[in-house]
């Protein structure tokens, strides 16, 4: 009877503090609603400089989120490289608030920002791996797409309601990170220094699935990672796809104010369609996956697709919604169905490598897409927002083509069911 109290105990403490993680990588959304505001408060600096607040932060995730992949569980503590990438944000979005008329220095700023977001990035997952099993890690990994999603759309709504009363009071949003770093001093603990006994108590695993994942672990020891021109190329793909998306969601307070259709604060409750689209994939996509298999990655980008259509042919706040959430559907069920053939095309090592490189495209991507929105308006020699959508979903539309028929035209042993259930 005690032992079972321990171990729910355990189970609770433990989930907070890993559950805390994921309300660290999301930060970055409190510019999106705010860029036209920046743009109207800073007017002598160039607008590519203004996206570069929010792009400069995805630019630092691709290089930090590789050394806390490295470090992080070797080097360093999970709980210590948590709590430093919960400071490095804080500190990095608060300190523009004091330093408003040096914009440099804000930009600066969000390069700090960015390391933090970086090393908080793969931590969640990590931890869930390494905690539970079972019908634990399933609960466990809804609950984490929950946090993920709804502090991305709290972030964005309430930055704009603040770019309403003052733009530079977004700013002090950041100091919500108090919040995960209180937690995870409190409850975050390191896997190496939780007892066996506990551990297993915590993974709500029986000793049958504890001894499976154990020569699961075993059998990959030592293994390198196994490599695949067509996971290279499905992960290279979404990245270049992820320009027109990411660029339609940076751009959506400029779009909106330009149809003249909505200010900063409906901004921010358009652009907060998008991780609500994620909160809701998260759990059609066991849904989906059975129905589509193999033609499930092409009928999400071509969902994605005809969210930036809606963002191009939209004249409405309902309709810039609708972009946002299939463009946010699109997200985040190609994530989930990338991981599938990672596993059917390597092995274990490999899903891990092409998991982590999956996370670099992403957000190379959403870099890249501020000097695609600059370099679109530089051709045109005018910001028009809606010639820009327009030249979105031409691009896109080549990109998908492309996917599609290189997604599927398989080889043989690919169309076997998975190794992962």
């Amino acid at each position: 009877m005690e032992k079972k109290k321990i171990s729910t105990k355990a189970w609770i403490f433990i989930a907070i503090g890993v559950l805390a993680t994921f309300m660290m990588p999301q930060v970055s959304f409190i510019i999106t609603p705010a860029v036209q505001s920046l743009s109207e408060t800073y007017p002598d600096i160039a607008y590519s400089n203004i996206l570069m607040l929010q792009t400069a932060v995805y630019l630092m995730i691709i290089p930090f989120s590789i050394i806390s992949g490295i470090v992080t569980g070797t080097k360093l503590s999970y709980r210590t490289v948590a709590c430093v990438s919960a400071i490095l944000i804080g500190v990095g979005g608060l300190f523009p608030y004091f330093v408003q008329d040096h914009f440099w220095l804000i930009y600066a700023s969000r390069f700090v920002c960015g390391a933090g977001e970086g090393l908080a990035f793969p931590l969640g997952s990590a931890l869930i791996i390494e905690y539970f099993q079972g019908r634990r890690r399933n609960i466990i990994q809804g609950i984490s797409m929950f946090v993920l999603n709804i502090s991305g759309v709290v972030y964005q709504n309430v930055s704009g309601y603040l770019c309403t009363q003052n733009v530079g009071l977004i700013w002090l949003l950041h100091a919500c990170l108090i919040i995960p770093l209180v937690l995870m001093l409190l409850f975050l603990k390191d896997p190496e220094k939780v007892s066996a006994e506990d551990k297993a108590m915590i993974a709500g695993a029986t000793e049958e699935e504890i001894q499976a994942a154990n020569t699961d672990q075993e059998k990959d020891e030592g293994q390198k990672p196994s490599r695949h021109p067509r996971a290279f190329w499905l992960t290279a793909a979404f990245g270049i796809m992820f320009i027109p998306y990411y660029a339609i969601l940076l751009n959506m307070s400029q779009m909106l104010d330009y149809r003249d259709i909505g200010d900063a604060a409906t901004a921010g409750m358009v652009a907060s369609c998008y991780t609500v689209a994620g909160l809701v994939s998260a759990f059609l996509y066991p849904v989906l996956f059975p129905i589509f298999k193999k033609f499930l990655v092409p009928f999400a980008i071509v969902l994605g697709l005809i969210g930036v259509l809606f963002a191009f042919i939209g004249n409405s706040v309902i309709m810039m919604m609708l972009a946002e959430l299939f463009i946010g559907f699109s997200a985040f069920l190609v994530w989930p169905a990338c991981l599938r053939d990672y596993a059917a095309m390597t092995n274990q090592r490999g899903v891990m490598f092409y998991s982590g490189l999956f996370a670099a495209f992403w957000n190379l991507g959403a870099t890249i897409s501020g000097y695609w929105i600059s370099g679109w308006y530089a051709f045109i020699g005018e910001q028009n927002p809606v010639s820009f959508a327009g030249a979105s979903v031409v691009f896109g539309a080549i990109v998908i083509v492309i996917w599609i028929i290189i997604r599927l035209r398989r080889p043989v042993e690919l169309e076997a069911d998975y190794k992962y259930k």
